[in-house]
């Protein structure tokens, strides 16, 4: 779902805005702000605000956070996270999640263009930061560069949290 309000039209944001126009965004969306237990922290940012959007027309509900400055209250990124809990008994689960990243890759490519070509191929990983034994995960990672912002879209997968990790952070530039 694409709402044109204040000349967005895109379900993601692509331009530095401050942060009192994103909270008129996400109200547009019928967002509810989320207030983390926690500290987040990403580069030089202040604390984000974090929305939950209830529906979108992408993947279902999505959380979006807007990191901004704290002089200038500009929005220098945006996170949308969709986290997803797969039916482990499914064989075709897997290929069910690459269907829905593609999705996720031709909304953003109908935005902004294509991405440049040879990425987004299934990588198998390991984490050996946990202190008991490496996670095995798989990823996909596509990204678009340009003058204005860097795009990453990610899935992460492994079985050992029994689900699925959806990621599209966009940093503006300056």
């Amino acid at each position: 779902m694409s709402i044109n309000i204040y000349g967005q039209n895109h379900f993601f944001n692509y331009e530095k805005i401050k942060i009192e126009k994103a909270q008129i965004i996400e109200k547009a969306y019928q967002s509810k702000e989320i207030f983390p237990r926690y500290k987040i922290v990403y580069c030089d940012f202040e604390q984000p605000k974090v929305f939950k959007r209830p529906n979108d027309s992408i993947l279902g509900p999505v959380s979006v956070k807007y990191f901004y400055s704290k002089n200038d209250s500009v929005v220098g990124s945006v996170s949308y996270d969709w986290n997803v809990k797969y039916e482990t008994n499914r064989k075709d689960f897997f290929k069910i999640y690459n269907v829905a990243f593609d999705k996720i890759i031709q909304v953003i490519s109908k935005e902004i263009g294509e991405p440049k070509p040879n990425q987004g191929k299934i990588e198998k990983k390991y984490d050996d930061t946990m202190p008991v034994k490496p996670i095995e995960f798989y990823e996909r990672r596509i990204v678009w560069e340009n003058d204005n912002y860097k795009v990453t879209t990610i899935l992460l997968w492994t079985k050992l949290q029994g689900g699925v990790n959806f990621q599209t952070t966009i940093d503006l530039k300056e």
